[in-house]
């Protein structure tokens, strides 16, 4: 679940499932380093642009359980101050967490 109070801006980037462990299983997510190069890129655009960078984590009993390392974000990802994080137990990110409220509604990190 959500550790901070979040109001959501019409307009914020969603950085879903980007956690170590998906980047170690047997079949290798497709262009990876481009990928990463590609949310780096996206994050800071969204920041300079003044929107919202949000960091969705899967947590599960298994290799995604939260705090462990395979849950931690890759490293190549930073989250800055300012920046949110949401937890999810669902396949969705929008199920069981605060993203369905805050559809449509401003975003600001308390």
């Amino acid at each position: 679940m959500c550790s901070q109070h979040i109001d959501i801006d019409p307009a914020a980037l969603l950085l879903i499932d980007l956690q170590q462990e998906l980047f170690r299983k047997r079949i290798p997510i497709y262009r990876a380093d481009a990928l990463l190069d590609n949310v780096v890129l996206l994050s800071d655009r969204a920041r300079r642009a003044g929107h919202p960078v949000v960091y969705v984590q899967h947590s599960n009993q298994g290799a995604l359980k939260t705090g462990s390392d395979g849950w931690q974000l890759h490293p190549r990802l930073t989250p800055r101050p300012g920046d949110l994080s949401i937890h999810k137990q669902h396949d969705s990110a929008f199920h069981d967490t605060p993203l369905k409220e805050m559809q449509g509604k401003p975003l600001k990190a308390a």
